[in-house]
């Protein structure tokens, strides 16, 4: 998987109330302590730029549930204690917590908001509002590297439309990274990585060609595969899928990506 590319920060806590808090306030947890049990006191800071009082806490590391107080500061999670341990600390802004849950953000593993992220309204609110603050892509398929032959298959609509212009930026065997790229400048609200797609990798060589890659659509392929992996991470193979369709059909030609990939990474290619 590629290094994850930083989100930006949502800065109003009471637009957020409605979902899980921690996730969609866009926090991390910068050294919390798990249990309230556990949770030193320290020293009081001058204030807490949010406190969430009451919530239902689940960490995330297997512990159960428990009611607790949060505080916020900046974009970091300053301190984990009992429920209304905090009562009295100042803070700019107090949510009452109570029937919410505070968690660490969920992670979308099969997301497909290509154009959201890179262009669109990179709040992703749909998301965002059920905890989401990663999105994985690249299930199957992504929208670059790309050519004249991929191109043709997308609608990107008018030559001059901001869809277009973009993606025609992510041609050659090394558009993956320079879409990634793109995506970590766009004012999203999620981090964001991706695989690269296997119908991508082949569309890429053969369009929508039907029948096995020939020798020079493999080695095609390759250069492809080898941009990626250079950038650090795996290709999406696809093959759990097991289309049925010929279209889609993965041969055992292009199954030898996969040791190939593998080799690559190990640095024997």
């Amino acid at each position: 998987m590629h290094s994850i590319r930083h989100r930006n920060r949502f800065t109003s806590a009471r637009e957020l109330l409605c979902v899980l808090a921690a996730a969609a306030l866009g926090i991390e947890c910068a050294g919390t302590t798990p249990t309230p049990s556990a949770s030193a006191p320290g020293p009081s800071p001058a204030s807490y730029d949010v406190v969430i009082a009451g919530a239902r806490v689940v960490d995330g590391t297997g512990n159960s549930w428990f009611y607790g107080d949060v505080a916020v500061r900046g974009d970091r999670i300053a301190r984990v204690a009992p429920a209304g341990a905090l009562a009295n600390e100042p803070a700019t802004t107090r949510i009452d917590g109570r029937g919410m849950v505070v968690a660490p953000g969920f992670i979308d593993v099969q997301s497909h908001s290509w154009d959201d992220l890179l262009y669109a309204d990179g709040r992703v609110v749909s998301k965002v509002t059920q905890g989401v603050t990663t999105e994985i892509l690249g299930e199957a398929t992504t929208p670059a590297p790309i050519n004249d032959a991929m191109i043709a298959l997308y609608d990107f609509g008018p030559a001059d439309s901001i869809p277009a212009r973009l993606y025609r930026g992510f041609t050659g065997p090394r558009g993956f990274g320079r879409w990634l790229d793109a995506m970590g400048r766009h004012p999203n609200a999620v981090n964001v990585g991706s695989f690269l797609g296997a119908a991508t990798v082949r569309a890429y060589a053969k369009g929508e060609a039907e029948g096995p890659a020939t020798a020079a659509e493999l080695d095609t392929m390759r250069r492809v595969v080898r941009a990626r992996t250079r950038l650090g991470g795996p290709v999406h193979l696809g093959l759990r899928h097991r289309r049925a369709d010929r279209h889609h059909r993965v041969d055992h030609g292009e199954v030898e990506l996969t040791a190939y990939d593998t080799q690559y990474e190990r640095g024997a290619a």
